[in-house]
């Protein structure tokens, strides 16, 4: 309810000529209220009207569109208009959509962000969530004698600078970016309450290291690799800092994978042996008496004897936590094969 009657005046919206790099992220947050009802409808709720001269045709211009929303209660999206021809064509990212058009010609052309109207319910309700757009017009001119770095840039769509989420809503990026120029990358944390952040990059080129500051400036964690933390109501900064791990420096067109997840404490799954638990089967009071909280249920895995014919051992349901780790031994008289399928879940 405090997002919609928040909702963003989308008049003041307007695409940037910025002409800057692509991978220099002109985030504008945005609150749009979605109608739920009886039949779906598209519902237009942005438009502009841009001019290209002449002359900008010359420039080789480009209209950078990128939406970041949920797709679960926006779910926006965006059109573009020239000479009554439909000419973008949304392409899905992580966490919205994205397009580049061009190189531009001379005419006019319009720009329409719309959704697509829930339906399910007979009575008329709404649902908002904080989305970001990120409107503007590049030049490949400023690429000159760079092209290798056009090609890569252009196409890639830049990570958030800033998460907030409602109540209830639960963040998930796993997208591939460039890694910047700078060598890092921060996001402002604005959470409203208890939050579980998971925090994973990997690249082939660079090694990580991740550290999160609450709003007073002080160092909650400073860690390599990735990063498990709690985080109570409030603001924080997340820095993400890529080194070389190799002798040759990172280029321009060098590349890494995020995966970040920021959910309520209050959607996480209990462990069987949480006293809140309400998991009563005889798997979880085995594992809730055992002293590692795993018991015995690996041992129906090992297999007793080595066969011809494969045996598959029913599965074995088995809850874990970060840290916690189990072995058992196996011994075996001859060169042999072993399967083991495991299937996490979250």
């Amino acid at each position: 309810q405090t997002c919609i009657n928040q909702a963003s005046d989308m008049t003041s919206l307007m695409v940037q000529r910025s002409f800057e790099s692509a991978t220099q992220p002109k985030w504008t947050s945005i609150k749009v209220p979605i109608d739920f009802g009886q039949t779906p409808s598209i519902v237009s709720v942005w438009s502009q009207q841009l001019t290209i001269s002449e002359e900008e045709g010359k420039q080789k211009l480009y209209l950078r569109l990128v939406v970041h929303s949920d797709y679960v209660s926006s779910d926006l999206r965006f059109q573009v208009l020239y000479e009554g021809r439909h000419v973008a064509d949304n392409q899905v990212t992580a966490h919205g959509y994205a397009d580049m058009i061009g190189p531009l010609d001379a005419g006019k052309y319009k720009i329409m962000m719309y959704y697509v109207s829930g339906i399910g319910l007979q009575n008329r309700f709404q649902l908002c969530s904080n989305s970001m757009v990120d409107l503007r017009l590049i030049s490949e001119a400023l690429y000159k004698n760079r092209d290798e770095e056009w090609m890569c840039t252009s196409t890639r769509v830049p990570p958030p600078d800033t998460l907030q989420p409602q109540l209830e809503e639960q963040i998930f990026i796993d997208s591939e970016y460039l890694i910047p120029a700078k060598g890092s990358q921060s996001m402002i944390l604005q959470v409203e309450d208890t939050r579980l952040l998971r925090v994973k990059a990997v690249s082939s080129e660079a090694d990580f290291s991740f550290k999160v500051k609450s709003a007073s400036g002080a160092v909650l964690t400073r860690q390599n690799d990735g990063i498990e933390l709690a985080l109570e109501a409030g603001k924080y900064t997340l820095t993400i800092r890529a080194r070389a791990n190799g002798a040759s420096p990172l280029t321009a067109c060098s590349t890494f994978s995020l995966n970040l997840l920021l959910v309520p404490r209050a959607m996480l799954p209990l462990c069987p042996w949480a006293p809140s638990s309400s998991d009563q089967s005889e798997a979880a009071a085995a594992q809730r008496q055992a002293s590692d909280h795993i018991g015995n249920v690996l041992v129906d895995l090992v297999p007793q004897k080595i066969s011809k014919e494969p045996v598959v051992k029913p599965p074995v349901a088995l809850w874990m936590s970060p840290g916690m780790s189990k072995s058992v031994d196996l011994s075996i008289d001859q060169t042999a094969a072993l399967r083991v399928d495991v299937s996490v879940q979250p």
